[in-house]
C-alpha cells in the first residue's frame, strides 16, 4: 500500500523544495519594488513591506542561526 502513494512523497517533497525556493525570491523581489515606490507614502507601505518582507526575513534569520 506505501508503494502505491511513494510517488506523492517524492514529487511532493521536490515541489514544496521549489515552492519554498521561489517564494523566498518571490518576496525579495517584492521588498526591493515595494522599496522603490515607497518614497511618498512611507507610513502607510511599512505594514505591507514588513508583511511582504518576512518569508525573506525568516530564511534569512534560520540561515544565520543554522550557520
Amino acid at each position: 500500500m506505501s508503494n502505491d502513494f511513494r510517488w506523492i512523497y517524492e514529487y511532493g517533497s521536490f515541489g514544496t523544495l521549489l515552492l519554498c525556493i521561489f517564494l523566498v525570491i518571490f518576496s525579495f523581489a517584492n521588498s526591493i519594488l515595494m522599496l522603490r515606490d515607497l518614497k511618498a507614502k512611507w507610513q502607510q507601505k511599512t505594514l505591507w513591506l514588513l508583511l511582504s518582507s518576512s518569508i525573506f526575513l525568516l530564511v534569512l534569520g534560520l540561515m544565520m542561526t543554522l550557520f
